[in-house]
Formats: C-alpha cells, sequence, structure tokens
C-alpha cells in the first residue's frame, strides 16, 4: 500500500506544483467505466475509507478493512464486512486489523497489528476468537495474506534480511517458504502459480511465480506503475491497478501473457485494490465522490468506497 501511494504522489507530483492558490476540481459522484466494462455499481457507501475487498465464499458477504483517520498507526485499520443489498455493516476485528482475506470454509484471515510486530491470525465470521497462525512474526512485518483455493497454505509479504519477500505457510503455521522479492501475491486456481508486484528501477510491475519450477515471470512492462494483481477466476486473466492513465491509478485487465490489456475505469476518481470475484464482478476501492476538498488528494486515500464493474465478455 505504501509503495503504491508513493508512486502516485511521485506522477502526482507535476499536477500538484503550482496549483496550491486553486481549489481542487470536483470528482464526479463515482467511477467512470470505459466500454470494455458492461456495468457499474456501488457496493459501500461510508464515510470512512474502505479498502481491499475480498469477497466471501457464499457470493454475498463481502470483506474490507477501514480507517479510523482520528487515530494513528496501525490503531486506524479495522476489518468490517457487508451483506450486499442489505443495509449496515459488521464489525469483525481491529482496532491492529487489515489485510482479510477469505478461506475457503468461510473462516478469515487477517493481518494483526496489536502484539508488536505484524503477523498472521484468523478467526470465524462471527469474530469469536483469535488464533495466531504461528506462535510469532514470520518476518519483521507479515501482511497481505491470500489463501490457496484448497485452504491448504497462505501465501503473504514479509521483510526478510530487509528485503520484502513472497512467502508461504501451511494454513496450521507450517512449513513456511520463502519464495522471491515482490509484495502483495494472489493465488491462481490452480493452486500452482502466484501473481505478485515487484520494484524495477522506479517502477512496479507484475509477475508470475510457478511453484513447482520457481520461475518467475514478468508479466508487465513500460514506466509506469502495475500492481496489486489478481487473477480471473478461470485462471486465464489478471486484473490489476496501473497509472499508465496519465498518472492516475485505473483498473485494468489483462491475458494472463501480459497481451490484451484492457482498461476498465478512466477520469478523474481513481480506483485500486482490485479483485476478481468468483461471480465475474471486479470489486475495487475508489476516491470518488469524496465529500470535501481535504479528501481529494489522490495520494493518500482519505476517502474511499468499495464499487464493482462487470467486464465486457471477450
Amino acid at each position: 500500500m505504501r509503495r503504491i501511494l508513493l508512486a502516485t504522489l511521485a506522477g502526482c507530483a507535476s499536477l500538484l506544483t503550482g496549483c496550491a492558490s486553486s481549489p481542487p476540481p470536483e470528482l464526479p459522484p463515482a467511477p467512470t467505466a470505459t466500454a470494455s466494462a458492461v456495468s457499474l455499481e456501488r457496493v459501500t457507501n461510508d464515510r470512512a475509507p474502505e479498502f481491499n475487498p475480498r469477497v466471501g465464499p457464499d457470493g454475498r458477504t463481502l470483506l474490507f478493512h477501514t480507517v479510523d483517520r482520528s487515530k494513528s498507526g496501525t490503531e486506524a485499520y479495522s476489518v468490517a464486512a457487508v451483506a450486499m443489498g442489505q443495509g449496515g455493516r459488521d464489525l469483525l476485528a481491529g482496532p491492529n486489523a487489515w489485510g482479510a482475506t477469505w478461506t475457503p470454509d468461510g473462516s478469515i484471515i487477517y493481518v494483526y497489528g496489536g502484539a508488536g510486530r505484524p503477523l498472521l491470525v484468523s478467526t470465524t465470521y462471527a469474530g469469536a476468537g483469535m488464533t495466531y497462525v504461528s506462535p510469532s512474526a514470520m518476518g519483521s512485518f507479515d501482511t497481505a495474506p491470500d489463501v490457496s483455493p484448497t485452504g491448504e497454505r497462505i501465501a503473504f509479504q514479509t521483510s526478510v534480511g530487509g528485503i520484502t519477500r513472497i512467502c508461504t505457510v501451511g494454513i496450521t503455521g507450517r512449513p513456511f517458504t520463502v519464495y522471491a522479492e515482490g509484495t502483495n501475491p494472489s493465488w491462481h486456481p490452480s493452486a500452482n502459480k502466484l501473481a505478485f508486484s515487484k520494484q524495477v528501477g522506479p517502477f512496479s510491475q507484475v509477475f508470475a511465480l510457478n511453484l513447482s519450477s520457481g520461475q518467475v515471470t514478468q508479466v508487465t512492462t513500460g514506466d509506469h506503475d502495475s500492481s496489486l494483481p489478481d487473477w480471473s477466476p478461470d485462471g486465464e486473466g489478471i486484473v490489476f491497478a496501473s497509472n499508465r492513465d496519465g498518472g492516475m491509478w485505473h483498473i485494468f485487465t489483462m491475458k494472463s501473457d501480459g497481451s490484451s490489456v484492457t482498461q476498465l475505469t478512466h477520469g478523474a476518481a481513481e480506483a485500486g485494490w482490485p479483485h476478481w470475484s468468483d461471480d465475474g464482478w471486479i470489486y475495487f476501492a475508489s476516491n470518488a465522490g469524496a465529500p470535501r476538498p481535504t479528501d481529494r488528494d489522490p495520494t493518500n486515500w482519505s476517502f474511499s468506497n468499495i464499487w464493482r464493474a462487470k467486464p465486457a465478455a471477450t
């Protein structure tokens, strides 16, 4: 998350210079979909910023983390969920909780930051207790978990020897395996590959890791950032966020080999944190409709809600 925000700041610096005397332009009340998206819908409508949407195995419950800007550090983060199509939301964990994801049986894995070094924990949807995945942190900053389709392993990122690396651990806390340098891993439906992001020079790019052979393949290129990949339900495509559209962060899809890059959102309201759900919808966070000028700086994500778009059939 920090890398994305810093990259966005660098991309927007030239736009912000010299504009201090003018109020920022009004953001539209909704993200703008391209012709490659056949439908666009708002999912949440809350004042607190929301990130990292994940649809549950039941196809009806949306998990995300929210930020209380009156607090500082990890204490500001909590995990919440909504039953889509219904009002209200459930607070599942927090404070000091973020980056939640589902297991195939409907349990929840998230990052807990209230015990020193952040570490991975599990809980039920009812939030009945918290179980450490491992007795202690596996690196100096365990975060960004994603559970394999079989429910047997968790991919995540952590700092090992001062370098952020992609790792896996068994759902019971062992074995722990360190793979490649990178961030934000996402499981392929076959459970044999991971997509992730990695810094290449000044830009973040999307890579794929074959867990059987250990081969790492760069998927995206170019003088722009591409990050936060997530596989399509059939494993043939990847959704990701990129600032290749004039420095603004938007949602894109591509084939798993990096071809056929397609833009789904564009315009003044930015979008990120995409998740390709089994129902074919792509869920993401957007700062569309930021109600105050202080919330309209896209580099700080001080306002965001969850939206979803359905890509056109290809």
